[in-house]
């Protein structure tokens, strides 16, 4: 890796004048500029990069060592790095809080960049395989928006109430509506293909709440591709359907203007109508996912470093830079207009969430690292007779596999830790245990899935559902045992699947929804 570094002015925070849109870069010199140093910054980077490796982290590293790692890196390798950036406008910097726009001009690295640098490696390696063997862009999208459906299983809300990262959503395997578009979008980010969140109206004309000012809220998620916004509703997990006689499997923000009735695609019936959509989008809210890192110089900076192999979508200027557009003049590109100019906004879930996992309270400490206490599992109580150490794969190996796209060596990983060792009856180790392997049954049937052995996860899930004792993933299983039904031809009995979801279940509507669309393909 050359290092002459790409790097945005830090001056951002020192008083920089320059407002032009254009870069200039200056390669590293200065009194000690020879071939050793070069090399220590090229092994910085390198360190950092392994760090951030995803069968590392949680393992042998976490976030934290690489923030300390990259300020290092500024000192040393960044210091007389001199690149103009553009300065904010008015149009970028009221969508920030004066907070947000502090943070967005810190020059040091902070713990919410690592994690911001942590999903972003999450992202860019489920982006590698989540677009399957489509061979144009919606399908790719409509490829990686079912991937996340199938792989973050609806929850109201998070456990305690605890903000959580993508990352941790996503190798827990459950979130919000909020929390799948998080992840749609990250990974889309990945592909080069922009997304925004749609916020209609309430029923009654009142102000809408954000999606992110409240959880529950109704949105979709705009995706801008070939000068279109394709709409996607991530709490009930569908695109939002055209008109039957149209080819296109995913309506079109423009579509839903001129038809407002296609709406009504997400009414269970008559007397159960969608009540969000009801007012239809015309004068809804866009709101920009982003954070003040993603928006930041100085995350430009580091994603100037990860090249080739390593390359990695790690910053999103709002304002253009070098003579690409930024974020703003690609989102006014699409020619959205729905209401006043202030309804464009930024998305406050993201922010919030990754503001607030970074100032997590002690009590809240304690609560996530018990959930994360299964990653260990299976614990065994050794033999010391035997004097040889029981060595085992852990969850935390096996879901790592998973999550990497390993599926064949997570599967193998998943069968390993349902073989727990002897434990003390009504012991925390045994409860444990038992936790990791629910979770290693239920996630070996999703490896299953992905890896097209749909009949083998139809096995899978239906064991796991019969299972005497029933597993925490039970309703999940149920979902997840229709949609490889589906796949392996049997849609009769993936819509009797879906149909018996419980009443007080949360995730019915959704699983109705899903069902009836499924009767409409047989009768095609």
């Amino acid at each position: 890796m050359v290092c002459v570094l790409a790097v945005v002015c830090f001056g951002l925070s020192r008083g920089c004048t320059g407002n032009s849109p254009h870069v200039t870069t200056v390669p590293l010199v200065n009194s000690a500029s020879t071939e050793s140093n070069e090399q220590k910054c090229t092994d910085f980077i390198q360190s950092v990069f392994d760090i951030f490796r995803l069968d590392r982290l949680g393992i042998s590293s976490n976030p934290s060592d690489g923030v300390g790692l990259l300020n290092q890196w500024q000192r040393d390798c960044g210091a007389q790095i001199v690149i103009d950036f553009p300065t904010l406008d008015e149009s970028a910097t009221r969508l920030l809080t004066p907070a947000q726009l502090d943070q967005l001009k810190a020059d040091r690295y902070s713990t919410q960049d690592g994690e911001r640098l942590r999903d972003c490696v999450l992202f860019h390696k489920v982006s590698e395989y989540a677009v399957g063997s489509a061979d144009n862009d919606l399908g790719r999208v409509l490829n990686v928006f079912d991937h996340v459906v199938r792989n973050i299983d609806l929850v109201p809300q998070h456990y305690e109430n605890l903000p959580l990262t993508p990352y941790e959503s996503y190798t827990f395997g459950s979130g919000t509506a909020e929390d799948r578009a998080w992840i749609f979008i990250g990974i889309l980010r990945q592909l080069k293909i922009d997304a925004v969140i749609v916020s209609p109206r309430r029923a009654d004309g009142a102000e809408v709440a954000s999606a992110s000012e409240s959880s529950g809220s109704p949105f979709l998620v705009g995706v801008l591709l070939n000068d279109e916004v394709y709409l996607f509703e991530p709490r009930f997990g569908l695109p939002m359907r055209p008109a039957s006689e149209d080819a296109v499997a995913v309506a079109t923000l423009a579509q839903v203007l001129a038809a407002p009735d296609l709406l009504k695609q997400f009414d269970l019936d008559a007397d159960h109508p969608s009540p969000h959509l009801a007012t239809g989008l015309r004068e809804s809210h866009l709101e920009i996912v982003g954070d003040p890192s993603l928006f930041s110089a100085r995350m430009r900076m580091l994603q100037s470093q990860f090249s080739g192999t390593q390359s990695t979508v790690l910053s999103d200027p709002l304002q253009d830079v070098d003579g690409n557009p930024g974020l703003l003049a690609r989102v006014a590109k699409a020619g959205i207009k729905l209401g006043p100019p202030d309804s464009l906004r930024l998305w406050s879930y993201a922010g919030s969430q990754l503001t607030a996992y970074a100032a997590l309270n002690e009590d809240q400490q304690g609560k996530l690292s018990g959930l994360k206490s299964v990653w260990n599992a299976p614990r065994v109580v050794e033999n010391p007779e035997a004097g040889v150490p029981v060595r085992r794969r852990k969850l935390i190996h096996a879901r790592t596999a998973h999550v990497g796209g390993d599926y064949d060596d997570a599967i193998v990983a998943y069968g390993l830790v349902r073989l727990i060792g002897p434990t003390r009856p009504g012991s925390i180790d045994q409860f444990v245990n038992n936790q990791a392997a629910d979770h290693a049954f239920f996630w070996k049937g999703i490896c299953q899935y992905e890896k097209g052995d749909f009949r083998g996860a139809v096995d899978t899930f239906e064991k796991y559902l019969k299972q005497s004792s029933p597993g925490s993933w039970q309703a999940a299983g149920r979902y997840q045992l229709a949609r490889s039904q589906a796949a392996s031809g049997n849609l009769a009995a993936a819509i009797k699947t879906l149909e018996a979801t419980p009443e007080t279940d949360h995730r019915r509507a959704g699983h109705l929804l899903l069902a009836r669309e499924w009767k409409l393909k047989q009768t095609e």
